[in-house]
């Protein structure tokens, strides 16, 4: 288990990021030729990471299957986001507001294999606190270090400005990645 999950990020109607030891192929195989429970959704071969989608199919939740080896970072990821989860509480909970509004948003959003997705957001949100609020995240902090934060709602309505100023800014201050002349702007 990673991500949200793995984090403490996830909600009720999250799905569950796996990373299987087996492939892709002898997980769809035995979904089709067993009886497991689950579902087969969608095989997405074309993704820069392929995955599986199935759903179990007595609870209905969503599982995200992807094959360990081709995600090998997942885990390291996984642990910079609980360390900056972890400095302040109010951190984790403009983290959870974050992620909450990349899931409501999610079907508006023009997405390109998979981007953005959730985490792109956390992330440009962890951006936001260190270049714009000021917070010294890990490994570099720690919980002396951090400064007084305002409540998550503050931080999420900042964060929320400091996207769309971004997004209509002559210079932008998050790389947007689908304009090749953004690439020297982050």
């Amino acid at each position: 288990v990673h991500g949200s999950h793995a984090c403490g990020l996830a909600a009720a109607s999250s799905d569950l990021d796996l990373l299987a030891s087996i492939t892709l192929h002898e997980i769809k195989t035995k979904v089709r030729t067993a009886s497991t429970g689950f579902t087969l959704v969608e095989h997405i071969t074309t993704a820069r990471v392929p995955r599986l989608l199935l759903q179990h199919r007595c609870t209905g939740l969503e599982i995200d299957i992807v094959e360990a080896r081709r995600d090998p970072c997942a885990f390291e990821k996984d642990a910079l986001v609980c360390s900056w989860l972890s400095m302040a509480c109010e951190i984790h909970d403009f983290a959870l507001a974050a992620v909450a509004w990349a899931r409501q948003h999610r079907e508006k959003l023009a997405r390109d294999e998979g981007f953005p997705n959730s985490f792109l957001f956390l992330i440009t949100a962890f951006c936001y606190l260190r270049h714009q609020v000021g917070v010294v995240g890990p490994p570099e902090s720690s919980p002396k270090k951090v400064p007084t934060l305002p409540p998550a709602t503050v931080l999420l309505d900042g964060w929320l400005s400091f996207l769309a100023e971004s997004a209509t800014a002559a210079v932008p201050c998050v790389l947007d990645l689908r304009r090749s002349n953004d690439i020297g702007h982050t």
